[in-house]
């Protein structure tokens, strides 16, 4: 490392009350231990203090980078002899050894997808390029046309951002494309592309850096444009991280004897701090993804529901979740029969142990009137004659969490006086001031039977083919000519009574007031010999009824 100069006066002034940051861990090297180390630590302070996740391994740990999903951790370890990228779980737990270079490795950068790493190795020809592994340690290749260290991905995954011969370079995944982004008319290091993809952060050394070691963080557009200085410290600010959510970046600066901490401050340079339980000597941070997203939908927080109503919980939480649970299972209703005031929480954890919770109070209020039991008239739209006397039974009910009923008022008699589709309707209203109403269909029709001789199914009324047949009805007076709807055939075997084919039409029709009785006319055809046929009769009053016949010569 080059000489660092004095920063001492700076650290301690950046040691202030840490602003609001996102929950997703920074990972880190620091030498705290005596030992290079890989640590985590809540920027909040709220997670406790720094974990040490490579705590008595052998060599040097170093470079950490979070896996998109929080749940890992590449780093580099000389712990098997060279230099070479390693994974662990975000615990510590698990190290395995990725690559096996036999040369240098240096800065793991984890693809927005998780499935490669792209890291800066000298292996094969002794020289500095950008290489790609799957992260099952498959699929090692070389995507860096030239000379490059510091890969960065674009959140897209489409592209590496790195540095080559001091400039930032942008390249496509298959090293095709590859165009400088700045001049390297000063070094620049460290490359961090922005979550939404407008911006890089990175290194720069100051125009007199060979004397004062100094560097600051610059940002600027993936095209080159708009370069922009975030810091202004006079120290030796390097390793950019953006945090999850693109609203903070987290680096390190470093003072004159070595010592180094971890800043925090917006893209903007504003509102710096520090994390809290920082320790000593730490370098190269990575701002890891925050703790499970979760997104409750249903209860809402303040909403009021109805009692007996159907609710269900709803709720989700995001892929790095390992757990989420809430009061109930999702998509489970809640419990609406009593009235009150409840809460609904549910937690998610991810497997690092980062968890995020989501509670929302609700009411439950009486907003129903009372409900109506119909025994008569009840059930499937019944049938009533014209006149008929019918007393009705209903009862109503508030149900055992209600306020109770104050009225359950009907009619004592169903209205029958006139043929068609009537309502019997009861008025409700319970202690709570919930008025309602509730309405029971039925129909009345006119009083129907066939004359003599024509008996009803299942007999089959024999009739002689070719002769008109007068089919004979009672309607319990004169209603008007104008009484049938219509009228239809079904031809059948007589023996199965499977049906053969349909006809319809209209036959003379008269009235009988003597006899208060109806004749409907068919003219039948000498064809239909050795045949059945059911004579299907429709009503104005929406009845219908059937008479059966057997035809003979």
């Amino acid at each position: 490392m080059r000489r660092l100069v004095a920063a001492t006066a700076l650290v301690i002034t950046l040691v202030a009350t840490p602003a609001a940051l996102a929950d997703g861990r920074i990972a880190f090297m620091s030498r705290a231990s005596g030992n290079e180390d890989v640590w985590t630590i809540d920027p909040t302070g709220a997670g406790g203090y720094p974990t040490d996740l490579t705590n008595g391994a052998p060599g040097v740990d170093q470079s950490p980078s979070w896996s998109p999903d929080g749940t890992r951790i590449a780093f580099i370890s000389d712990r098997a002899g060279g230099f070479d990228v390693w994974l662990m779980d975000a615990d510590g737990s698990n190290p395995v050894q990725l690559t096996h270079d036999g040369g240098s490795t240096a800065t793991p950068a984890w693809s927005p997808d998780a499935t490669q790493i792209a890291f800066a190795s000298t292996r094969l020809t002794g020289s500095w390029a950008i290489w790609a592994i799957g992260a099952d340690g498959s699929g090692l290749h070389r995507v860096s046309p030239g000379f490059g260290v510091d890969p960065t991905w674009s959140p897209d995954g489409s592209q590496l951002a790195y540095v080559s011969f001091d400039a930032l370079h942008v390249m496509n995944m298959d090293g095709s494309g590859d165009h400088m982004i700045t001049s390297g008319s000063l070094p620049d290091s460290a490359p961090a592309w922005s979550p939404d993809g407008s911006r890089i952060a990175f290194g720069r050394y100051r125009a007199d850096w060979q004397t004062s070691n100094v560097k600051e963080i610059w940002t600027v557009r993936p095209d080159g444009t708009q370069e922009a200085m975030l810091t202004g410290f006079g120290a030796y600010s390097d390793h950019p991280s953006w945090s999850p959510d693109g609203s903070r970046i987290v680096f390190q600066v470093s003072g004159p004897a070595g010592d180094s901490t971890l800043v925090t401050a917006t893209p903007d340079g504003r509102d710096i701090s520090v994390p809290p339980n920082t320790p000593p000597l730490s370098f190269g941070p990575s701002w890891g993804s925050a703790a499970p997203s979760i997104d409750l939908r249903s209860p809402r927080d303040g909403a009021v529901l109805a009692q007996n109503s159907v609710v269900f919980a709803h709720y989700s939480c995001g892929p790095t979740a390992v757990s989420c649970v809430g009061t109930l299972p999702d998509l489970t209703p809640l419990d609406t029969a009593r009235t009150g005031q409840f809460t609904f929480s549910f937690t998610a954890t991810d497997a690092a142990g980062r968890h995020a919770t989501v509670s929302a109070k609700y009411r439950v209020v009486d907003m129903t009137p009372p409900s109506v039991l119909f025994r008569t008239p009840c059930c499937d739209n019944p049938v009533y004659q014209l006149g008929a006397t019918v007393a009705t039974d209903f009862s109503c009910d508030d149900g055992p969490y209600g306020s109770g009923v104050e009225l359950c008022s009907g009619d004592p008699y169903l209205d029958t006086s006139t043929v068609g589709q009537h309502s019997f309707v009861v008025q409700t209203r319970d202690g709570a001031g919930n008025a309602g109403s509730s309405q029971q269909p039925y129909r009345v029709v006119w009083p129907f039977s066939f004359g003599s001789p024509i008996m009803p199914p299942p007999t089959y009324n024999p009739v002689r083919s070719g002769e008109g047949v007068p089919v004979k009805f009672f309607l319990g007076g004169d209603r008007g000519l104008d009484v049938i709807d219509s009228v239809f055939f079904i031809t059948v075997d007589c023996d199965t009574g499977a049906g053969l084919g349909t006809s319809g039409a209209l036959g003379k029709r008269s009235y009988n007031a003597s006899q208060a009785r109806y004749t409907y006319l068919w003219q039948t055809d000498r064809s239909q010999s050795g045949t059945c046929t059911r004579l299907v009769l429709g009503l104005h009053d929406g009845s219908w009824h059937e008479a059966w016949f057997r035809f003979s010569r």
